[in-house]
């Protein structure tokens, strides 16, 4: 996945958090305060499990090999432009807005992308997907049924 993360850290800029954005975000620093609850009982932020100052002041780009079976808090990657968070919702907004052909569509589920392979380089010409909630297989609430198109 490293390859496509790279593409994506091309065209979206991902600066680290500002601390200063937990003043504006409550719901965010009740989570945090949760998960460093849970993790630490007592709410010891000084112990390094905890790790709220790295979560808050790392690198978000950094690719930390056992990031994903170590207990603790990350960086957390806030795509921002000029110190405002800017997501991939706004990307692909000034995508349409330019005029490109691309249809949105919410509870969907791709299931393959179609490409024309005739050129020296494949195209993307279409995707085939599933339409319905919870589809994605992860989802606790996934039954996997959809209408296929």
């Amino acid at each position: 996945m490293s390859q496509y993360l790279d593409k994506v850290y091309e065209w979206q800029n991902v600066e680290p958090t500002d601390p200063t954005f937990l003043l504006r975000d409550t719901q965010l620093v009740q989570q945090l305060g949760g998960g460093a609850g849970v993790i630490s009982p007592g709410l010891d932020l000084t112990k390094p499990e905890v790790g709220l100052a790295n979560a808050l002041l790392g690198d978000p780009n950094a690719r930390l090999p056992n990031r994903d079976s170590t207990t603790g808090f990350y960086p957390i990657p806030l795509i921002m432009q000029g110190g405002t968070r800017k997501s991939v919702r706004e990307h692909i907004n000034d995508v349409v807005a330019k005029g490109y052909p691309l249809t949105i569509k919410t509870n969907t589920f791709v299931t393959k992308v179609d490409f024309d392979t005739s050129g020296s380089t494949p195209k993307a010409t279409g995707v085939q997907y599933l339409e319905g909630s919870h589809l994605y297989r992860t989802s606790p609430l996934s039954g996997l049924c959809g209408k296929s198109w």
